[in-house]
């Protein structure tokens, strides 16, 4: 006669072993909170740089279709950033990529309906290609103390520049005549601006068209 020993009920999870479990998923669930807003913010500072790069390309591409100098300079002057963005219109692929995407701006669709409060950068009125360490394109967050009553700002070789928390947490993205793009602090930006050769080193913000 065969004996069959009774079916062992499988043993149930304990109390620790539960805890255990709970503990590892909400670890995990508060890694990966912290993580991806890390994460977005790497993601919209690489696509800031590769707008800046992009802008840079058709910066040197505009020099040369035209042969000599740069709108900033053959162009009578306007404190308006979108009119000379729009001289760049032939050799930028979109009038999108003058948004940050780390900016509450809104791209504009077009070139043709483009205005300032589309933009997110200000714009190097003395970057020249013969000159490659000036500045061409800039996060509008920098900031100089005492801050100017304009839009056209001189900064020189100032110390007292830096930048706001408005893009980048704090740093900002920098574009330079020779297509370059970096991301800088407070103290890198000002060693920047001493190595440009640019003794005045004007930049032009986006302020809002009327």
């Amino acid at each position: 006669m065969t004996v069959v020993s009774p079916r062992r009920k499988p043993s149930a999870y304990t109390l620790i072993e539960i805890v255990v479990v709970v503990a590892t998923l909400a670890l995990l669930l508060f890694l990966f909170a912290v993580k991806l807003p890390q994460q977005r913010r790497q993601a919209r500072r690489l696509e800031c740089v590769s707008n800046l790069k992009q802008m840079g390309t058709a910066f040197r591409m505009w020099g040369n279709d035209s042969g000599s100098g740069t709108p900033m300079s053959i162009v009578p002057f306007t404190n308006d950033v979108s009119f000379y963005s729009k001289a760049f219109a032939d050799q930028m692929s979109s009038s999108k990529i003058l948004a940050c995407p780390d900016d509450t701006r809104t791209a504009s669709a077009t070139f043709s309906k483009l205005q300032n409060q589309n933009i997110s950068y200000f714009l190097g009125m003395d970057a020249e290609d013969t000159m490659p360490g000036t500045i061409l394109w800039g996060d509008r967050s920098i900031t100089l103390a005492p801050t100017p009553q304009t839009n056209l700002w001189e900064l020189g070789t100032n110390k007292s520049v830096g930048w706001s928390q408005l893009l980048h947490n704090g740093d900002g993205n920098i574009g330079f005549a020779d297509g370059s793009v970096k991301l800088l602090d407070e103290k890198t930006l000002q060693l920047a601006l001493e190595a440009t050769g640019d003794t005045t080193n004007r930049i032009l913000l986006p302020f809002s068209n009327p």
